[in-house]
């Protein structure tokens, strides 16, 4: 699924992922579930940074680049003093170890090679492909 979850037509993405952690009992990074933290506390989170992505993917399409930047598999949702503390440019090798507890509800791989750069495209798909699993689990037939 390649679209921009942030805007308008992606939005119910987001929506179901904020769901399915639910769902998962995923907590906000900073150890509080996600289903008892309010909503202005969370962040949208750039799993690969958007800043990093932009300075390193070499896509001339600025609308190819975000769709690719802002893909459901790069975005979750986190405490958002957390997503401050992580930085706007940290590739996830350099962070993701250190919340990993928490990363794996988020359906973030804990091979580590998928958090680099030359690995972004199958991080999507590995993530989006978790995504979707648990959405079939959760809402059958929708995610049919």
């Amino acid at each position: 699924m390649f679209i921009n979850v942030l805007r308008r037509e992606g939005r119910a993405y987001l929506f179901l992922l904020y769901l399915l952690l639910i769902k998962r009992n995923a907590d906000n990074w900073n150890g509080r579930l996600l289903k008892h933290t309010s909503l202005s506390e969370l962040a949208r989170h750039h799993i690969f940074p958007k800043e990093y992505l932009e300075r390193e993917l070499s896509i001339d399409n600025p609308d190819d680049r975000e769709v690719l930047i802002n893909n459901l598999g790069n975005i979750t949702f986190i405490h958002k003093d957390i997503n401050s503390e992580i930085g706007g440019d940290k590739p996830p090798e350099y962070y993701i170890s250190e919340y990993i507890d928490s990363a794996k509800k988020h359906f973030i791989p804990t091979d580590r090679n998928m958090w680099k750069l030359d690995q972004y495209q199958t991080f999507l798909e590995y993530r989006i492909r978790e995504i979707y699993s648990v959405g079939k689990g959760v809402f059958g037939e929708i995610f049919e």
